[in-house]
């Protein structure tokens, strides 16, 4: 977790602060509204400042997974993946995924779904060191 939320949030590349990172309680928040929480309502940081602060015991869920991949194929960021496999009868193919494909992959938790989610993951720890 950045210890100077504001400043990471200012680091961050366009449209990423909007984004949900976390997953509190049920709610999906953005850098944005963290940051925002923090300056506007001391109390209410208080109680997410512990949360955001342990990682461990937020959770990354799939869903947020997710919802963070259709927030940025809505702003157009979602690049198209090229996947090799093999079709039905064993020749290597190579598969073009658009933003929609790789969300449906990631909702049927499919191979490549799972591929997509541990990229968005990963995006995720990268912006978390910024």
């Amino acid at each position: 977790m950045p210890r100077n939320i504001e400043s990471w949030v200012g680091k961050l590349p366009p449209g990423e602060a909007d984004i949900p990172y976390w997953q509190i309680a049920g709610q999906m928040v953005t850098p944005r509204e963290a940051a925002e929480a923090k300056r506007e309502a001391a109390t209410r940081w208080a109680g997410m400042k512990p949360m955001l602060e342990s990682p461990p015991e937020i959770g990354v869920t799939d869903e947020l997974l997710i919802q963070r991949i259709r927030d940025r194929a809505a702003q157009g960021r979602v690049p198209t993946r090229y996947v090799l496999t093999k079709d039905s009868s064993g020749k290597r193919v190579t598969l073009q995924l658009t933003a929609e494909e790789q969300i449906r992959q990631a909702e049927a938790h499919t191979a490549i779904g799972e591929d997509v989610l541990e990229a968005e993951l990963k995006l995720m720890q990268y912006l978390e060191n910024l």
